[in-house]
């Protein structure tokens, strides 16, 4: 029997996952806002570094997808359905599925050996079909000049750790989740301005369901630059263990 979205209640986690908050419908969200009041300090130029490591990420993965479309297309013949359109039942289903997911980063901690990255998902079916079995994937990783684009950024054929489930996204329905991300900096890949090292936090999701192709993304998180520039500004790991609040974030597909 088909429950109303509107009175969809959140399943039992499985294992330690956090259960979601459930609205039904969300409306659109818009940008994440990511003001904050800054003095003007005496590394105030870091925003003119303009994350150059993340830059050649960001080159590197467009120059990846417009190789992708150069392909020529191989055209085939229309397939002609049979029985009505029995045939074609989940290929119909997953057309008019459409998967949202929103992520907001709110707060990032620093710890001597650990980031920690407090976020917050909502993910939206704005489809007229159900969505089955669907399930976030996350982890934070973070901008490196020393690795290949293709082991920074989410890929939608590379599976991440399952962080969120949900059994039943209705048409119109959303779900949220909230959670903590750990990166320990043994691991980070450090960038450095001088004598300066600096982090940019990776985040990488993923949103897989049953008759939809996995979605991935990533966003890369800082702070927001000075003067309204709209440049990331990295975190400085030469300070003491400290917060972040509020963050700004930048999807890098």
């Amino acid at each position: 029997m088909e429950q109303d979205p509107s009175a969809v209640e959140a399943s039992p986690p499985v294992g330690n996952l956090p259960a979601p908050t459930l609205a039904s419908p969300a409306p659109a969200a818009g940008g994440v806002a990511s003001t904050e009041t800054e003095s003007k300090s005496a590394w105030w130029w870091f925003a003119g570094l303009g994350l150059l490591a993340l830059l050649a990420i960001v080159a590197a993965w467009a120059l990846r997808r417009s190789r992708a479309k150069t392909v020529p297309p191989q055209i085939e013949p229309p397939v002609v359905r049979k029985g009505g359109g029995q045939d074609g039942g989940p290929t119909v289903a997953a057309s008019r599925a459409a998967l949202t997911l929103r992520p907001e980063a709110i707060r990032l901690s620093r710890s001597v050996m650990a980031a920690t990255l407090s976020y917050r998902l909502t993910v939206l079916n704005r489809g007229t079909e159900a969505l089955s079995n669907v399930v976030i994937e996350a982890d934070l990783g973070s901008a490196s000049g020393d690795r290949p684009v293709e082991q920074q950024v989410a890929m939608a054929d590379t599976a991440l750790e399952p962080r969120h489930t949900m059994p039943r996204l209705a048409p119109g329905q959303s779900a949220r989740f909230e959670g903590k991300l750990q990166l320990p900096l043994s691991q980070a890949g450090i960038l450095r301005q001088g004598d300066t090292p600096l982090l940019v936090p990776l985040l990488r999701l993923r949103t897989i369901a049953d008759g939809i192709a996995p979605q991935a993304q990533t966003l890369a998180i800082g702070q927001q630059g000075t003067g309204g520039s709209g440049r990331l500004q990295p975190f400085r790991l030469d300070e003491g263990p400290r917060g972040y609040e509020p963050l700004a974030q930048r999807a890098l597909d």
